[in-house]
């Protein structure tokens, strides 16, 4: 049996690709606050469900008032 070791070279991305990013990005930084929650929903979604974990870990599961 007779194994070679073929290794594939990285495609370049073409530089309107580049270029159409790079505007995207610049579009996409330069977007208010309310605008950029508009846009992205489900982000906002997951973001705050992931922060709300991470409080709520250091917060007791029956209050404050409960005994241990």
């Amino acid at each position: 049996m007779h194994h070679t070791n073929h290794v594939e070279t990285p495609v370049q991305p073409s530089k309107t690709l580049v270029e159409n990013a790079a505007i995207g990005s610049q579009i996409e930084h330069e977007l208010p606050a309310w605008e950029a929650i508009k846009a992205y929903p489900v982000a906002m979604f997951w973001c705050l469900v992931v922060s709300m974990c991470v409080v709520m870990v250091k917060f007791p599961p029956f209050g404050f008032w409960c005994d241990k």
